[in-house]
């Protein structure tokens, strides 16, 4: 049995295909990433509005604790501008409003209203 010679094409075409399929994995798991944030991002914002429902309002505690947390989530440049920080009657729209951004280059918004319910 003879062997035949290998081919140097062959090896190439080899190994771009791997490099190429190394920067697309790369690249997605970058992507997962922000998704990620974002998720946990939206996940936070939840939580505070449901606390803002029964105050009637984000109280500068709360505040000083969202944004530790936001902090904690990746998110930078945190603005909570818009967001309803004085306390309202029972039944009036309460707003919370997150702008940040994410991976020093993606800027986020997260907005959530609701009503006064204490």
């Amino acid at each position: 049995m003879k062997r035949n010679k290998g081919n140097m094409g062959n090896l190439l075409g080899t190994m771009i295909c791997v490099l190429a399929m190394t920067v697309l994995v790369l690249q997605y798991m970058e992507q997962v990433r922000l998704i990620q944030r974002k998720w946990e991002m939206i996940q936070i914002s939840r939580e505070y509005i449901l606390r803002m429902e029964t105050r009637g309002y984000l109280t500068g505690e709360d505040a000083r604790e969202l944004v530790a947390e936001l902090e904690q989530a990746e998110v930078t440049g945190i603005s909570l501008e818009g967001t309803t920080r004085n306390p309202v009657d029972y039944g009036e729209p309460i707003f919370l409003k997150i702008k940040g951004v994410i991976g020093d280059e993606y800027q986020v918004e997260e907005m959530r209203s609701s009503t006064a319910k204490h």
